[in-house]
């Protein structure tokens, strides 16, 4: 018998399939039409339980090709795929079109830290129909920014063809600062 957190890890890896392929190059980009508007979207976040780290978005370096849900820890944020840093996590999305993000969050502390992203519920809830956010949160998952480093992740958000372009959906995100005792008892 499955487990719920199993269950639930399941539910995401199945409706992520389709993601998977999409990022793949199965999926063709949309075509332009004037008849189609872009959606806006935040990408937010709230930090949590004393957490001193900040989530930052960025595009992917031209030219550089990633998977999605690529992650690592690098010296520097330079040599991680992140481009151009996109202010206030503020981005318009065309119908169609997959983007590639990068999150990036460095460690300019002494000590590691060590965080948790639970899944997220996106403001106003309806806004998110239509648009698939590829992310961070999946339940436990515990993140890991050794001092002095930095950690990536590479993400993606699209908005489905047929979907009307319209006002701004928040996608925020709880970043949760954990302790070594608190994974301990995971």
């Amino acid at each position: 018998m499955l487990q719920p957190t199993k269950v639930v890890i399941m539910k995401i890896f199945l409706s992520c399939m389709t993601f998977v392929l999409l990022g793949s190059g199965l999926y063709s980009q949309a075509i332009a039409s004037e008849a189609r508007l872009p959606a806006n979207v935040q990408l937010s976040w709230n930090y949590l339980n004393d957490f001193t780290g900040t989530m930052q978005v960025h595009r992917l370096k031209d030219d550089t090709k990633v998977s999605l849900w690529e992650m690592g820890v690098r010296d520097n944020v330079d040599s991680t795929p992140a481009g151009v840093e996109i202010a206030e996590g503020k981005l318009e999305l065309m119908p169609g079109v997959i983007n590639q993000l990068v999150l990036v969050m460095s460690n300019k502390t002494s000590e590691t830290m060590y965080f948790h992203v639970p899944l997220h519920q996106p403001d106003p809830g309806v806004g998110y129909m239509g648009i698939h956010f590829m992310c961070l949160c999946f339940d436990g998952v515990v993140y890991i920014v050794p001092s002095g480093k930095t950690w990536f992740r590479v993400v993606e958000i699209r908005m489905d063809e047929e979907r009307k372009g319209g006002d701004m959906t928040i996608f925020p995100h709880d970043v949760i600062a954990l302790t070594e005792e608190q994974i301990s008892k995971l």
